[in-house]
């Protein structure tokens, strides 16, 4: 899981490196990287406290 997490880190650090480099109307900023690293850590706080199954518990039921 932190092979994950680090991962997850990396990639937002290279996509905001990326964003400098590319002609779009994009910035490259590193406080975006810091969101991108608030989101990675708090989506794997929530994937592995046992929350999923609460959350999704109305669409267990319903057909598809």
């Amino acid at each position: 899981m932190i092979i994950i997490c680090l991962l997850c880190i990396l990639f937002g650090a290279t996509m905001e490196i990326v964003q400098g480099f590319l002609p779009l109307k994009r910035d490259s900023d590193i406080f975006d990287w810091f969101a991108d690293i608030a989101g990675t850590i708090s989506g794997l706080v929530f994937a592995t406290s046992g929350l999923l199954p609460f959350v999704f518990r109305h669409e267990i039921g319903k057909p598809a």
